[in-house]
């Protein structure tokens, strides 16, 4: 874009700016020159001057106590700094800056008993996963909190936070999260059917996973894990009730797993790693390679 063009768009959004502070006894008509302002920065790929608009607008509705409209404007404002800041247009943080100072205003305005706000959590952290990961952790674990008294909303930010905990190499938080999810399911059905069961699945070979990870010893993790894993040991019974819905090929790939891991068998390791990836997500797969990595770290 050339300097002529930048200095144009600047000239227009001031002309607007000044049009939207003028104070009438009704409502401002802003949609005209929001209309053109915002034609014009489509055309110029420019989101960010596109946001400056939305900001303009919000300070508009807020001198007129539109309480509502003035958070929508902020939502549309920081959804296109989000933007510029994937386009990397000013090349520093600046953007992502003004997202974050606009979504705690919209947050601020709707409050934590708007079902709005919990909404907006989890679409902020979602769209920081890419950006970062760890200030989407935050925005997924107040999601959890704010969707806690429906299970199903409840499920979608848990599998979101268990994956974000994941990502960011938090392994306590995953475990925790992921055994929550279990816990949430089992409040919705007694017999999981078709995408429960789905969500069942994962969160069993992740556990699995990620207790080969932290390899906690018995004084430190709970019973439930504890149960949970002697399954899958040699002092464990066999479990026909999770063979019978993860498939007995699975069940004895995951403990051939664990007792491999518990003798330090690294060869065994790789020698299931080829059979257990057609079972596992890229998520899991990278868990394997960690468990690999520790092993091979501590032959070292």
């Amino acid at each position: 874009m050339t300097d002529r063009s930048s200095s144009d768009l600047l000239t227009q959004y001031k002309a607007i700016s000044s049009k939207l502070k003028k104070k009438f006894s009704r409502k401002s008509n802003v949609s005209e020159p929001n209309d053109q302002f915002a034609a014009q920065c489509e055309k110029s790929e420019l989101p960010q001057y596109a946001a400056l608009k939305w900001l303009a607008v919000a300070k508009n509705e807020a001198s007129l106590g539109h309480t509502n409209e003035e958070a929508i404007a902020l939502l549309k404002a920081g959804r296109l700094f989000l933007e510029a800041e994937r386009k990397n247009i000013i090349g520093c943080d600046e953007n992502l800056k003004g997202a974050m100072t606009c979504f705690n205003q919209v947050e601020k305005l709707w409050g934590d008993e708007n079902p709005l706000t919990a909404a907006l959590c989890l679409e902020i952290g979602t769209a920081m996963e890419s950006i970062d990961p760890h200030r989407a952790v935050l925005y997924f674990e107040k999601a959890v909190l704010l969707m806690n008294h429906c299970p199903h909303l409840h499920l979608q930010a848990l599998k979101k936070l268990s994956s974000a905990k994941v990502a960011t190499g938090d392994f306590h938080g995953a475990l925790t999260a992921f055994t929550a999810i279990v816990n949430v399911v089992n409040k919705i059905t007694s017999s999981p059917f078709g995408v429960y069961k789905d969500i069942l699945l994962r969160c069993e070979i992740s556990r699995v996973l990620l207790i080969l990870i932290l390899q906690p010893t018995p004084q430190n993790i709970p019973l439930d894990l504890q149960k949970f894993i002697e399954k899958y040991t040699w002092i464990g019974e066999p479990d026909t009730v999770t063979v019978s819905w993860i498939g007995e090929e699975l069940f004895f790939l995951l403990q051939s797993l664990v007792m491999a891991c518990q003798c330090q068998d690294l060869e065994a390791v790789h020698d299931l790693e080829n059979d257990l990836w057609r079972y596992f997500s890229n998520e899991q797969k990278g868990m394997l390679n960690s468990i690999i990595q520790i092993m091979e770290n501590s032959e070292k």
